[in-house]
């Protein structure tokens, strides 16, 4: 009895990797498909503390960066968790 349960929970041990190995492959073929992706000359991303908010560094930057380079569009990055605090749209 012993030897079929370990049997069994080596089986769902590789299932459990095989579906890992299959999420990574298929991040990175999405990361190689976005490299190739054209980039946007007149957008500039911000973020501060690991995407918690809006404020500090990124906030003086875009905020200058709307006075010196009106074409340049800004936004900003969030956590997932967050779930977008904040939205930076700049002015045209």
């Amino acid at each position: 009895m012993g030897f079929g349960l370990r049997r069994k929970a080596e089986a769902k041990k590789k299932q459990l990797q095989r579906k890992v190995r299959l999420r990574s492959r298929l991040r990175m073929g999405y990361y190689r498909f976005q490299l190739r992706r054209p980039m946007d000359e007149g957008l500039a991303l911000f973020s501060a503390y690991w995407g918690k908010g809006y404020g500090c560094n990124p906030r003086a930057v875009y905020e200058k960066m709307t006075e010196l380079a009106p074409r340049v569009r800004g936004c900003g990055r969030s956590s997932p968790a967050r779930r977008a605090p904040f939205l930076l749209v700049s002015r045209r």
